[in-house]
């Protein structure tokens, strides 16, 4: 229960701090257009990784190499909110920690994901989930309806080169997980079939792999879908 004040207290934080007021003075406007406007941000993310863009336009990460700051705030689990200018260049760096230069100093304070509700910056929210081995690491939210999606950036050292490895997070609303690779050698039924297997259709493809990993942002339209009708 304290874990369900905590997110209900976070989202309405980002709604504050997104529009100007509170969520719940918000339900009764535009719940149409978001419904519809749910299936055409899926479908875009998929088109974006298809064409290997991220969800910035080519200028913004270039300024992002260039070490610009991009207003945001850090939410801390007391409550507190730090508001400045944080540095995000969408690397594995920035979901391992997060930095911000604040409006009332000039120092670059660093924390942690075990220290942080939520953060945001630019408009994009990261989230302290659980990573490999339990450990605590920042993921970004892509989508959020019956399915969520999270993104997450790592690095992994084979011994022989360092790999960046890109990440998704899908969480049904009973908060069973899976965390996938996205990679076209990632074993989809091994690692991910018991998570689909309530759904015949997708368990399907998954089993005869017609459906793989690269196709994940697909199948998370397709799933959630499904979730809506059952």
């Amino acid at each position: 229960m304290a874990q369900n004040c905590n997110f209900d207290r976070v989202m309405e934080a980002r709604d504050h701090f997104k529009n100007g007021v509170s969520s719940k003075s918000l339900t009764s406007r535009g719940n149409n257009n978001k419904r519809n406007m749910k299936k055409v941000v899926l479908v875009f993310l998929l088109f974006r990784f298809i064409l290997n863009v991220d969800t910035y336009g080519q200028n913004a990460v270039q300024k992002f190499f260039h070490g610009e700051f991009y207003d945001g705030f850090i939410v801390l689990l007391n409550g507190d909110t730090i508001k400045g200018k944080i540095p995000f260049r969408d690397t594995y760096e920035n979901y391992y920690q997060v930095s911000i230069k604040s409006t009332t100093s000039n120092e670059l304070a660093i924390y942690r994901p075990k220290e942080v509700l939520v953060y945001s910056v630019d408009s994009l929210y990261l989230y302290p989930k659980t990573f490999i081995k339990n450990r605590l690491v920042f993921m970004r939210l892509l989508f959020e309806d019956h399915l969520k999606i999270y993104l997450h950036r790592n690095q992994v050292n084979t011994g022989t080169a360092i790999i960046n490895e890109t990440q998704f997070r899908l969480e049904k609303p009973d908060g069973q997980n899976v965390l996938i690779k996205y990679h076209k050698r990632f074993n989809l039924k091994k690692y991910a079939g018991d998570f689909f297997k309530d759904c015949p259709h997708i368990s399907e493809k998954i089993n005869n792999k017609t459906y793989k990993a690269v196709d994940i942002l697909k199948i998370a339209y397709e799933y959630n879908e499904w979730l809506k009708q059952n």
